[in-house]
């Protein structure tokens, strides 16, 4: 799914079945109501990429599933918002952050002390961030893969 051609709607996502575990809608631009998400307990990997979801909307997600992926590339996700998912979610594994362009070293920090599980971390294009940021990202979690 995704891109211009998405046939996903809001519609859609209220039919989904609660035991959905994978979900990626990236780029469907038509959604506005994210809040069905929330109610999938099960989901554990998710794209939002290129999706406008609203930071209240994603944190409702993040509240309501389990994720241990979630991919928020090329969204509005500030520092503050990434603070909270990294205490929403502590278990995440993989997550894709790349072209989110309001991003700035305080929001990485959060999940590199808060995501200890961390395997995989996408930073391209996050001209907020800085080299030693990264750095402690990768001296933190010595294991996590970060691309930046």
């Amino acid at each position: 799914c995704g891109g211009p051609r998405c046939s996903i709607t809001e519609a859609s996502l209220r039919a989904l079945p609660p035991f959905l575990t994978t979900l990626d809608i990236a780029e469907c631009a038509d959604i506005h109501d994210f809040a069905p998400l929330a109610g999938l307990t099960s989901l554990t990997s998710l794209n939002l990429g290129g999706c406008r979801i609203s930071a209240e909307q994603l944190l409702q997600v993040c509240k309501g599933c389990p994720l241990t992926s979630l991919d928020v590339s090329c969204s509005s996700v500030n520092d503050t918002t990434l603070v909270l998912i990294s205490a929403l979610l502590p278990r995440l594994l993989d997550l894709d952050l790349r072209d989110c362009i309001d991003l700035g070293d305080a929001g990485v920090r959060a999940i590199s002390d808060n995501c200890s599980r961390l395997l995989h971390l996408e930073l391209r294009g996050c001209y907020g961030i800085s080299r030693n940021m990264v750095d402690h990202v990768t001296g933190t979690l010595p294991v996590c893969k970060v691309e930046f």
